[in-house]
């Protein structure tokens, strides 16, 4: 449980300079899931990186819609 609180702590650090990295730390959650059948507060911990990462990976994806957005107004104004 110490090592997600502390991988959770890490993510929220990083920001979305982890967002290349979270489908590979999303993928052993499942498996952490289904291994911590009764123990609730490391299912609390694994819901919190959970949604740590999910944070990170919207945050990252509006950001790269707003570049790709201010490129295209960039471009726009070139051609008019």
């Amino acid at each position: 449980m110490q090592v997600l609180h502390v991988m959770s702590f890490l993510i929220e650090r990083a920001g979305t300079h982890i967002a290349p990295h979270c489908q590979t730390l999303i993928h052993y959650l499942p498996l952490l899931w289904q291994e911590s059948e009764g123990h609730h507060l490391l299912r609390c911990a694994i819901v919190t990186t959970l949604a740590n990462l999910v944070q990170v990976y919207i945050v990252n994806n509006v950001v790269e819609a707003v570049a790709v957005i201010e490129v295209i107004k960039t471009q726009d104004t070139v051609y008019h």
